[in-house]
C-alpha cells in the first residue's frame, strides 16, 4: 500500500470514529438561545431594578457574566466548526456574539487556530496573552533578561497578580453594598465611596477592570484551574449581604478569602486532593479568628445600625472561641502539610506560628478598638510565618 493510500485509509477511519460526534443541530439552536435569552434578561432585570436597589443589580451581575462566558464559549465553537454543520451559520453566529463579547469574531478564529497550531511549540513565535519568546529569543538575552523573563512567567507571579486583584475587587464590591452603612461609622466614614469622594458609577468601572485583569490572568492555566476560579465569583458577590442575614457573616469571608488556596492547587496539580482542601479548610478557620477581632472595632455601631457579626454573636466569651478556631486552623495546616508530603521545617515554623497566635489571643482586649486593629494586623506576620514554612518544608529535606 502507498504513503498516499495508507493516509486516505487513516483519513476514513477518524471520518468514521468521529461521524457519532457531529453538531446537533437541535441541541446547538436551543443552547444559543437559551443562553441569549437568559442574559438579555438578566441584563433588563439589572436595568429595572438599578434606581431602587442597587445591591440587587450587582447581585444580578453574576449570572449575567455566566450567561456571557457562556456565549462566549459558543462562539468559540463556531470558531472550531464544532456548533453547526453550515460554516456559514457558525461564522454568522460567531460574529453576531463577537459584537457582546467585544471580540472580533473573524480575527479572533483566524489567531486562536494560529495559537492551537503553535502552542507548546518553543521554536517559533505563537499567538497568546502572556508573551511566549521562543528558545532563540530567551538565549539571546542578557541575564537579567533572562531573569526577568523567568519571574515574568512564574506561576508565583500569576498568584501574586491573581490574588491582589481579586482581593480588591471583593473589597470594591463590598464597600459599593455597604456604602450608606459605612457614612455611619466615624472609622468608615472617609472611604472613598461613603464619603463620595468617587460615585457608584465609577467603582463599578473600577471593578469592571479588576475582574478584566483577574480573568487575564486566570485564563493562563488550565480550564479546571479557569471553571473553580470563576465560581469564586458567586461568593464574592454574595458575602457583602451576610452581615444583614446571619451572625455569622465572618464565616462567608473566610469560605471567599480562602478560595485561592484551592485555585493554587488546581493550577499546579489540574485537580483538587486532601491536602488543599484541608488548607481551605484551616484559612476559613484563621479568618474567623481573625476577622471576629477586627468585628469587636466596631461592635457598638454595628449594633445601632443593624449589622451583624461574630463579635455581637460571640461578645465576653469571644476569647475561648477563639482558641478553638485558630487550635482548629493550626491543626488543619498541619494535616495539610502531613498529606502534602512536606518536610520538617514546615512543621517547626507551624510551632512558631502557633506561639503567635497563642499571643495575639492572651494579649487581645476586646474593649479597645486600638488594641483589635493591632492584633488584626499581626496576622499578616502569622501568613508571612506560614508562607515561610511551606517554602521551608519544600527545599528542605
Amino acid at each position: 500500500m502507498s504513503l498516499s493510500e495508507t493516509t486516505d485509509a487513516a483519513a476514513r477511519s477518524w471520518n468514521a470514529l468521529l461521524a457519532k460526534y457531529k453538531p446537533d443541530t437541535r441541541r446547538s439552536v436551543l443552547q444559543l438561545v437559551l443562553s441569549a435569552v437568559l442574559f438579555v434578561a438578566t441584563w433588563f432585570l439589572m436595568y429595572a431594578v438599578h434606581d431602587r436597589a442597587y445591591w440587587l443589580t450587582l447581585l444580578l451581575a453574576v449570572p449575567a457574566a455566566f450567561f456571557l462566558i457562556r456565549l462566549f464559549i459558543i462562539q468559540h465553537d463556531c470558531g472550531h466548526g464544532s456548533f453547526f454543520r453550515s460554516t456559514k451559520v457558525a461564522d454568522t453566529v460567531g460574529s453576531l456574539i463577537g459584537v457582546l463579547s467585544l471580540t472580533p469574531y473573524h480575527y479572533w478564529k483566524k489567531t486562536h487556530a494560529i495559537h492551537h497550531a503553535t502552542s507548546g511549540n518553543l521554536e517559533h513565535r505563537g499567538f497568546g496573552d502572556i508573551e511566549t519568546k521562543t528558545v532563540a529569543e530567551y538565549l539571546a538575552l542578557s541575564r537579567r533578561g533572562r531573569f526577568n523573563y523567568r519571574v515574568y512567567r512564574h506561576p508565583v507571579t500569576l498568584f501574586v497578580i491573581g490574588a491582589v486583584v481579586m482581593r480588591g475587587a471583593g473589597c470594591t464590591v463590598n464597600d459599593i453594598v455597604d456604602r450608606d452603612f459605612d457614612a455611619r461609622v466615624a472609622r468608615t466614614a472617609t472611604r472613598p465611596i461613603a464619603s463620595g469622594q468617587i460615585t457608584v458609577l465609577q467603582a463599578a468601572m473600577f471593578l469592571g477592570l479588576e475582574l478584566l485583569l483577574g480573568l487575564a490572568v486566570l485564563v493562563q492555566f488550565n480550564p479546571f484551574t479557569v471553571a473553580l476560579g470563576i465560581s469564586s465569583l458567586a461568593l464574592v458577590a454574595l458575602y457583602p449581604f451576610m452581615k444583614r442575614i446571619t451572625y455569622w457573616p465572618q464565616l462567608f469571608l473566610g469560605f471567599t478569602f480562602n478560595w485561592g488556596a484551592l485555585v493554587g492547587w488546581a493550577a499546579v496539580r489540574g485537580d483538587l486532593a486532601l491536602p488543599a482542601i484541608m488548607l481551605y479548610a484551616a484559612g476559613v478557620f484563621w479568618t474567623l479568628g481573625y476577622d471576629t477581632i477586627y468585628a469587636h472595632q466596631d461592635k457598638e455601631h454595628d449594633a445601632l445600625i443593624g449589622i451583624k457579626s461574630t463579635a455581637l454573636k460571640l461578645g465576653q466569651v469571644t476569647r475561648p472561641w477563639l482558641i478553638g478556631f485558630y487550635a482548629a486552623a493550626v491543626l488543619l495546616m498541619a494535616a495539610a502539610g502531613q498529606f502534602a508530603g512536606l518536610n520538617w521545617p514546615y512543621f517547626a515554623v507551624l510551632a512558631a506560628g502557633t506561639v503567635h497566635l497563642a499571643w495575639q489571643v492572651n494579649t487581645l482586649d476586646i474593649g479597645d478598638p486600638r488594641n483589635c486593629l493591632a492584633k488584626f494586623k499581626s496576622n499578616r506576620d502569622f501568613g508571612l510565618i506560614v508562607l515561610a514554612g511551606i517554602v521551608g518544608g519544600q527545599i528542605i529535606a
